[in-house]
């Protein structure tokens, strides 16, 4: 049936079984029955895509059967999780250029697709441009917006057809003035993409 993909069959009546993994077609063919005897042909599917599917069953034989099926089924959206992080100090001074601050989003969820939106409640618009595509699940993003302040960012996870949307809880980033930095010894490591302190 158009929008369901075949999991799994199981054929208790014999001959050849034509369904496949990952295809869109059940059926058998080259068995045959006892007068009065029966067997049994049963397959789990999965929806490709929402929405509400039929289902029918097809068969041609020369025997009288009983075939149950399932008249209509509703393939709903599946859900996600968004985590955001960062590999960066949430904590530095502020810098001409404006240093660079990188964080990750992951969405978690069957195998989504679409793309991720991080958002700083203290700046209008959105960081890195606009929408980041995911790539296996996760979309990075790398910015030199974040002026001196506290800024609260998000990652908004934008789906496919497929999936629900999600959000992340905020990552707060405190960009320092050079008034309020207090110089201190034993500094981090220099990271990618990071401010440096």
């Amino acid at each position: 049936a158009v929008g369901l993909q075949v999991v799994t069959s199981s054929n208790g009546c014999g001959g050849t079984d034509s369904a496949a993994a990952g295809g869109t077609t059940l059926g058998f063919s080259g068995s045959s029955l006892a007068v009065d005897a029966s067997c049994t042909y049963s397959a789990v599917v999965q929806g490709v895509g929402v929405g509400a599917k039929n289902v029918s069953a097809q068969i041609a034989a020369n025997e009288i059967q009983t075939v149950t099926k399932i008249s209509a089924l509703n393939v709903a959206t599946a859900p996600t999780t968004t985590t955001l992080a960062t590999a960066c100090m949430t904590t530095y001074v502020d810098a001409a250029p404006a240093q660079p601050f990188s964080m990750t989003a992951t969405v978690a969820g069957t195998d989504p697709t679409g793309s991720v939106v991080f958002a700083d409640l203290e700046l209008a618009g959105t960081l890195c441009g606009g929408p980041v595509a995911l790539n296996a699940g996760t979309a990075s993003c790398a910015t030199s917006l974040l002026g001196a302040g506290v800024h609260e960012i998000a990652a908004n996870y934008e789906p496919d057809a497929n999936h629900d949307a999600s959000y992340s809880t905020f990552l707060k980033v405190t960009v320092l003035s050079a008034v309020d930095a207090i110089f201190r010894n034993g500094l981090e490591a220099d990271v990618a993409n990071c401010p440096i302190e």
